[in-house]
């Protein structure tokens, strides 16, 4: 497993992790899958003792390319990841709120979340959830370099990311195309 510093210090794109710590075993499954994925995590998990660790999460979520936020009544009641949050909405870093659990949102983040689309984990299957935030991250990073116009993000850094996952998105792409033309048309 890549450890937070390499993921942070190196190139290229990462997710940020928001988080409380009474779900860490929760949210550890899930970085574990994404990063089987091939999609780059960062999390506050390795901050070395003696560091500025406000500095440090500043920093990450400052260079990430989205914040994951695991909601559920242990991180809407953080005061430090209600802080990462509004950090990262003040620099028009995209947020993927991830429903944990059932919950009535505060007045204060039913203002920070309240234009996110929020992907449920709670009241969905696992392989569900998990393709709904495969596709949800790949769509957010689809912008940038190491993106295909699929959608699909390669890991420039990471070598053993499967090629066939990219094919596959290449083909969902290409079908999605067909799929919307065949719709204009039936449409005109």
């Amino acid at each position: 497993m890549a450890t937070n510093s390499e993921v942070h210090r190196g190139s290229g794109q990462y997710l940020f992790i928001c988080y409380s710590h009474q779900d860490v075993s929760l949210v550890e499954q899930e970085a574990e899958w994404l990063r089987r994925q091939g999609f780059r995590l960062w999390y506050d998990d390795n901050i070395a003792a003696g560091h500025a660790w406000s500095e440090e999460l500043a920093e990450a979520i400052a260079g990430c390319s989205a914040v994951l936020y695991f909601l559920s009544a242990h991180s809407a009641s953080s005061a430090y990841c209600v802080d990462e949050l509004h950090f990262a909405k003040e620099r028009k870093i995209p947020l993927v709120p991830i429903e944990v659990e059932k919950l009535e949102l505060s007045p204060g983040l039913q203002l920070t979340l309240g234009s996110h689309q929020f992907i449920r984990m709670v009241g969905v299957g696992r392989k569900e959830f998990r393709n709904r935030l495969a596709a949800g991250l790949s769509a957010i990073l689809a912008g940038s370099s190491t993106a295909t116009s699929a959608g699909a993000t390669v890991d420039t850094a990471n070598p053993a990311v499967p090629r066939m996952r990219l094919m596959r998105a290449r083909l969902a792409g290409a079908a999605a195309a067909v799929l919307t033309l065949g719709l204009v048309l039936l449409v005109d």
